[in-house]
């Protein structure tokens, strides 16, 4: 008999104890619907920025950068930690790039701006 009380008293303490550590709150947790504009925005800005490195990945723009005295590697990973508007502004003016002509003064403008903003930072 004092065997079983025992383990009644074993199983209470065992049982109190899990259901003490159950019914503790765990904390707030705030959900928030994410407008559709905001992803598209984000999924934009990814693929600028991919643009970029692409842009900064061409063996021309890399050897412009050496000469300009910047490290390649360096512009690549300033380029990851731009900010979204800087990205944006980066971007713009790669687009406006003219497509074959008289890209080396273009040029030479995108990298000083990619530079100017990589200091900037």
């Amino acid at each position: 008999m004092s065997k079983l009380r025992n383990m009644r008293s074993a199983l209470a303490t065992v049982l109190a104890a899990a259901m003490f550590t159950v019914s503790m709150p765990v904390g707030i947790v705030r959900a928030e619907m994410v407008k559709t504009d905001r992803i598209i925005e984000r999924m934009e800005v990814d693929a600028r920025r991919a643009e970029i490195a692409a842009f900064v990945a061409r063996a021309d723009v890399r050897e412009r950068i050496a000469a300009l005295g910047v490290a390649p590697d360096e512009a690549s990973m300033r380029v990851a930690s731009l900010s979204d508007a800087e990205v944006l502004q980066v971007a713009q003016e790669i687009e406006n790039l003219p497509a074959g002509q008289a890209g080396g003064v273009s040029l030479v403008v995108i990298l000083l701006l990619i530079i100017i903003v990589i200091l900037l930072v």
